[in-house]
């Protein structure tokens, strides 16, 4: 950190690590349950209250070392609970809202002070008297503080009329040095409107760097019973707002503030404007109602002008708490006291630094990868950090190609490697056609041969049967195919056979999913004899291929209709004399017809597809579907694959990673700008989000399908409508495959599907219309969606990981949908805010500024993805449409957008730590040894700010391995294992090892063993039993001559019987067909079996009768 800090500054206290259990109580009645909070920054919580947690746990903000230490004080730490004023004194608020936190924070774990005073003029209780403001703000007893909150505090009357100012120029100075020097406040309700409208203090409400960012302009009518406003929380992971629901009503004096401080501010929540009467001066769809601030570095703008050095100063503020009854309310256990104390708690220091910086946009950067780039459609990210994108291909034609491309972040700046040229179809310069979505296979890994799969979605080329000539049309088909890359990712596999057996439609190692039926054409064919000629371009979708978390494969298709043909005037296109590619209900609304749809597939694993010799795709051979698409298999007249139906062009998908089954879909619209009564509505471009199988309005009714959106059947003959307009909220709607008005002619469908489709239709989740027209989207629903064209494009659904790089989105975005509309003006980006209770929208906030990452006509996106990184990767063209418009000299950019906040920044050096431990039957005899098997398992750990990235082992000497998860070792053998880790910067730790034996323990060995003895030798000659095991010895009368003993040799042992180590296992002669002999073996090894005379025959000589017994491993 840069910058002089003044010498003369009392440091705040040194805190270190630690965890804390924090239970907010108020007396018996429990304000939120007992919670464990990690602190992940340089502070943390102070000591539990309950008894039984450890010792007291101090913060771990620390001053900065240009400070001198300071001394050692109390354990607890300290709140100051300030409610002075100057100006408008709320007494109800104060009176009552004080106790309850003041108990509020004490059960939280900390020390807390209350100071108050009136007016000014030197009496004992006016502010200005020396014991009050003069004694409070200095250094010196700021310091004893970790934070201050101003509860309610005012500094003027309106029109800045006195008593003011609260505190004079000295007072403010050492304020700011307190927060300047890790000191936390933390402000509620009136001191957000300290000047009743007018700034009071350019630090405190001067600017958009100030601590509250604005002021107040007016405020509602309220009462402690009436006006309740619906307060929505988009931050689940801050301290203030992390137990809160995703809306709750609250009656108050709702402020209406002069500027929005998103952006520059993190907000926390907002209002909701459609549920009560906002007064004059509302702020429309974002109207932030609690929001905090990091200072942070070593030069901050803080809205006086000149920077200065901050060390983790924090702020947080809250427009609410003016009735007393708000605080008192349920015992103390309400949102307002929640939030006011999880806010105390974080500028104190508890949670991370970063916890404030999610909607600071100065907090995200852009880097440009590759900025030659040319069409990108699809985009998919490694493990390893290789970014691989498709373009759709520069010049269109029967015999084109497309590309898939790679970005290695380890290569040089701005490299790409084509790693595929595939051949496409293209068939004019209208066309859609090409290279389109792609998608790494789930669990992608180039070091695993059988997880390199890559899926693609393309046009394929001319299989012999399609027209080039004339003008004609048929009903082909697009791919899903299947590709594997090289080990190094920088190739797909060959086609197997060799050059001579290379198919040139087809030359790579490839397996046909699913075919997908579209319209393939040659001149200008018309859709019925006499009719209009067209060549326009039928929508084909497939900008994304995507799976979800279970592993079934999505892909949103186009409803293949010329879409603005002779006779549609740019409305819906439903010429009921044509084929399907100029009636959209032969498409999208048929339920035999994968067109207009989102499917659903989970492909099947399979040998690649030799041309001649595999069997075409299909279900059941390339691929299943899971339960809960919209259509059973076998269900007549259908197709299992359809998951949602009623898309015009769903151009982009993506799934929700955390909610199988949940997709977001960006769904470009019609192009008339104007209503036509008794037809068609202006077109409705939609984002829409799919939870589960249904009919999505197209082409009968667009964005919340009200009426006044709902189309009318129209007479393409007669050029008039029919008066009959669909009603999307039936049960059943009519599909109209084959309709026609009286006398008029129709055309049958290629497929032929159901007569009515499964209602009613569900709405838009985002959508907006073409401006001017009745019905519209009303701007308090999702805000201000003018900029950019009607070109809607949806980006990915965030879901946070702790091991996210270090630029990956924070916290706060788990459970935010990006959506943006392409646009000369460069459009606009949004979050959809996802509800944590039930997935659903909660709103739509601003996201980065539109011109934030880029230059002029530089912002039409389509492709987006989130990395295994946690960083935003996107695809930027340089125009809006379309494919004929491309040429090879184009340079379009793929770049990569991060969140790296100064405040986050880690530059440790340190390496993780990393143990070992190893499980299974250890032997009781032998150090260090296990039988049969061992398992070793690795723990690694980071103290410090980068976290760990990768853990590594190898065996016995061999090549380092990704350590993935518990090692088995079944072989018998002896094993040393080195293992180190690595952290996210690429701090190593040195290699250590482990060192260990496993030993052939038989497995599961029998508990008994006969040995006969016959003639001269033992049958059998080896008996293999289980420690605890018993041998039984035979002798057949009829073989043996001559009483005998048996003798063992233990493991190891010496077989001299003049005093080694054998031993007799029978305690007399054995003699022929007597009793058999036992012995129970209790010691592992092999053991040696001696049959010898009985002393006095033949001297007791060996008779050379030998046999082993092998108990255990050996």
């Amino acid at each position: 950190m840069s910058g002089m800090w003044n010498a003369a500054l009392p440091a705040r206290r040194v805190k270190h690590p630690g965890i804390a259990l924090i239970a907010v109580a108020l007396g018996a009645q429990m304000l939120a349950p007992a919670t464990a909070v990690q602190a992940k920054s340089t502070r943390q919580a102070p000591s539990s209250i309950h008894p039984a947690a450890a010792g007291p746990a101090t913060s771990t903000r620390q001053a900065s070392s240009t400070l001198p230490a300071a001394p050692a004080q109390e354990e607890r730490n300290r709140i100051l609970i300030y409610t002075g004023t100057t100006g408008y004194r709320h007494t109800d608020g104060i009176n009552n809202g004080r106790p309850v936190l003041q108990d509020a924070l004490k059960a939280a774990g900390y020390e807390v002070d209350w100071e108050d005073c009136d007016n000014n003029g030197g009496g004992p209780n006016n502010c200005d008297h020396p014991d009050k403001n003069p004694r409070i703000f200095t250094d010196q007893n700021l310091a004893r503080y970790d934070a201050i909150l101003l509860l309610n505090a005012s500094w003027s009357w309106a029109g800045g009329r006195r008593p003011g100012p609260l505190l004079d120029h000295a007072q403010r100075e050492a304020l700011i040095r307190f927060t300047q020097n890790g000191g936390g406040i933390a402000a509620v309700h009136n001191m957000t409107d300290a000047g009743a409208g007018v700034s009071v203090w350019d630090w405190w409400d001067g600017g958009p760097d100030s601590v509250v960012g604005t002021t107040m302009r007016g405020h509602s009518s309220g009462s402690a019973t009436g006006n309740a406003a619906t307060v929505q929380v988009a931050d689940h992971n801050h301290l203030s707002t992390k137990d809160l629901p995703d809306t709750y009503k609250i009656a108050d004096e709702h402020y209406n503030f002069a500027r929005n401080v998103r952006g520059d501010h993190h907000v926390l929540a907002t209002f909701d404007e459609r549920t009560y009467n906002t007064g004059t001066y509302s702020m429309g769809q974002d109207h932030p109602t609690t929001w905090c601030k990091l200072y942070d570095g070593g030069s901050v703008k803080d809205g006086t002008g000149t920077p200065r050095p901050y060390n983790d100063g924090r702020t947080w503020v809250t427009s609410q708490g003016h009735f007393g009854v708000r605080y008192t309310e349920n015992g103390g256990d309400n949102p307002l006291i929640k939030q006011i104390v999880g806010g105390v708690r974080w500028v104190a220091g508890e949670g991370k630094k970063t916890d404030c910086s999610g909607t600071v946009w100065s907090n995200f950067t852009r880097t440009t990868l590759v900025d030659n780039v040319n069409g990108p459609m699809a985009l998919d990210v490694a493990s390893d950090g290789k970014v691989y994108w498709t373009e759709i291909g520069p010049k269109p034609g029967y015999e084109s190609e497309g590309y898939v491309k790679m970005h290695d972040p380890n290569g040089p700046p701005n490299n790409s490697t084509t790693v595929a040229t595939i051949p496409t179809r293209a068939d004019h310069g209208n066309s859609e056609d090409g290279v389109l979505g792609m998608s790494l296979e789930p669990g992608f890994d180039l070091s695993e041969p059988d997880k390199r799969d890559i899926y693609v979605y393309y046009s394929p080329r001319n299989p012999g049967d399609w027209p080039t000539t004339g003008n004609q049309q048929t009903v082909g088909y697009n791919l899903v195919s299947r590709f594997t890359l090289n080990k190094t990712g920088t190739t797909f596999e060959p086609a197997p056979g060799g050059p001579k057996h290379l198919d040139p439609a087809h030359p790579y190692m490839e397996r046909q999913i699913l075919r997908v039926p579209k319209a393939k054409i040659s001149g200008k064919p018309s859709g019925f004899p006499g009719g209009p000629t067209d060549n326009g371009p039928g929508h084909v979708g497939g900008a994304s291929l995507v799976f979800d978390s279970e592993g079934n494969l999505y892909v949103g298709v186009g409803d293949d209709v010329s879409p603005n043909a002779p006779g549609h005037n740019r409305y819906t296109p439903m010429d009921h004399r044509a084929s399907e590619r100029w009636d959209a209900r032969k498409t999208a609304a048929n339920t035999a017809d994968l067109r207009g749809k989102i499917l659903r597939i989970k492909p099947r694993e399979g040998p690649p597809q030799t041309p001649g010799r595999a069997p075409d795709p299909g279900l059941g051979k390339t691929y299943t579907v899971p339960k809960g698409n919209m259509f059973a298999p076998g269900t007549p007249n259908t197709r299992p694959e359809i998951y949602g139906m009623g898309f015009r062009q769903p151009f982009t998908v993506h799934t929700d990673p955390a909610n199988p089954g949940s997709v977001v879909v960006g769904e470009f619209c019609h192009d008339n700008s104007v209503d036509q009564p008794d037809r068609a509505p202006a077109g409705v471009c939609e984002w829409n989000k799919v939870d589960g199988p249904g009919f999505y309005g197209w082409p009968f009714c667009v964005g919340d399908n009200s009426k006044i959106n709902t189309t009318w059947r129209w007479n393409y003959e007669a050029n008039s409508s029919t008066g009959q307009q669909y009603d999307c909220s039936l049960d059943k709607l009519p599909s109209d495959l084959t309709w026609a008005p009286p006398g008029g002619t129709n055309s049958q469908p290629t497929f032929q599907g159901l007569d009515e489709i499964p209602g009613p239709a569900k709405p838009a989740t985002v959508w907006r219309k073409y401006p001017g027209n009745p019905g519209s989207q009303d701007p308090k629903d999702f805000g201000d969606l003018g900029a950019g064209g009607m070109q809607p494009v949806t980006g990915p659904v965030y879901r946070y990981k702790d091991s996210r790089g270090p630029g990956a989105f924070p916290p706060y975005y788990d459970g935010s949908w990006l959506i943006t509309n392409r646009g000369t003006d460069n459009g606009f980006w949004k979050e959809v805010r996802l509800r944590q209770d039930n997935n659903q929208m909660l709103r739509v906030n601003d996201w980065l500024p539109v011109n934030h990452f880029g230059t002029p006509n530089n912002s039409f996106v389509i492709p987006t993805r989130f990395g295994p990184d946690g960083a935003l990767y996107m695809g930027r063209w340089t125009f809006g449409c379309c494919r004929n418009q491309i040429n090879p000299e184009m340079k379009m950019q793929l770049i990569k957008i991060e969140f790296t906040p100064e405040a986050d920044q880690c530059k440790e050096t340190d390496a993780p730590t990393v143990s070992h431990q190893i499980q299974g039957q250890a032997d009781p005899d032998q150090q260090n040894t296990y039988i049969d098997s061992a398992t070793l398992s690795l723990t690694a750990n980071d103290v410090g700010c980068a976290g760990v990235d990768k853990v590594e082992y190898r065996v016995n000497g061999g090549a380092w391995t990704a350590y993935n998860g518990p090692v088995p070792f079944k072989d018998a053998g002896k094993y040393t294992v080195d293992y180190r880790a690595t952290d996210r910067l690429g701090n190593a730790s040195n290699p250590q090892s482990a060192t260990f034996t496993v030993r052939d323990g038989g497995g599961t060995l029998p508990t008994t063993c006969d040995i006969n003895a016959t003639g001269t030798q033992w049958s059998p000659d080896n008996c293999k039993i289980a420690r605890g095991g018993t041998v039984t010895w035979h002798f057949n009368e009829a073989d043996a001559r001559f009483p005998h003993d048996v003798w063992l040799v233990p493991p190891g042992g010496n077989p001299d019987p003049n005093g080694g180590d054998i031993f007799q296992v029978t305690n007399g002669p054995v003699s022929p067909g007597g009793p058999p002999v036992s012995y129970t073996f209790d010691r592992e090894g092999t053991w040696t079996v001696i049959c010898r005379l009985h002393a006095g025959y033949s001297s007791g000589q060996w008779v050379g009768m030998i046999a082993t017994v092998t108990v255990g491993g050996g």
